[in-house]
């Protein structure tokens, strides 16, 4: 009986474990779909700053040229 007892209590370990396993498992791929979701977050963000800039700088030459004209 004693042994059946133990058997049934390493059982419930392993059960433990197993769902212990399952469920850092989905907190780690969660972790890791937020950490990609930003990564593509900051992409579109630093694409934007590029096109900013990139207008930025082409109006700084309009006004370059048109003070050349002056």
């Amino acid at each position: 009986m004693v042994a059946w007892y133990g058997g049934l209590q390493g059982h419930s370990a392993r059960l433990e474990k197993l769902k212990e396993w399952g469920r850092d498992n989905r907190n780690n791929w969660r972790q890791k779909r937020e950490d990609i979701l930003n990564q593509i977050s900051n992409l579109d963000n630093i694409q934007e700053q590029r096109r900013s800039l990139l207008w930025m700088n082409y109006f700084k030459k309009l006004i370059w040229l048109w003070s050349l004209e002056k």
